[in-house]
């Protein structure tokens, strides 16, 4: 385990990008995942500025996540699921700050995840996404 001797919390976020980045092994992440991650940094930073306070690892206290999570939903308008998926990306990136010694705190071990929720997303066939952009709309 080893310790880097930047306690800036993005400092140590933009190592594990780049650790998530060049992870070539059968469990690194997708494109997908690796941009989802990149958006939870920019979200942290919204944070800090909207906060008007600086995030540092001995900050994420279960107040810190009560008030994270009413910024996403009420300054953000994130859905239950885009939420529940942050939520799970940021404690990602904290347990591998922890198991990495940059941190030494382990309150967000016992952060509850928001509720999944059912919604009414459906995705098209490729035949009814054909159908629409073939429909000629100057009939009606």
């Amino acid at each position: 385990m080893h310790k880097h001797n930047n306690p800036s919390i993005f400092g140590v976020y933009n190592i594990f990008l780049e650790a998530k980045r060049n992870n070539r092994t059968d469990i690194a992440n997708s494109a997908t995942t690796i941009s989802r991650y990149e958006y939870n940094g920019t979200l942290l930073k919204d944070y800090e500025v909207f906060t008007k306070s600086s995030l540092h690892f001995n900050k994420i206290t279960e107040a810190f996540y009560n008030s994270f999570i009413n910024y996403c939903i009420l300054e953000k308008k994130h859905s239950a699921n885009t939420l529940r998926r942050n939520v799970g990306l940021l404690k990602i990136f904290l347990n591998w700050a922890f198991d990495n010694g940059h941190t030494f705190k382990s309150d967000f071990k016992k952060f509850k995840s928001p509720k999944a929720q059912i919604t009414d997303e459906v995705a098209l066939t490729f035949e009814q996404v054909k159908e629409i952009y073939e429909f000629n709309f100057k009939r009606n």
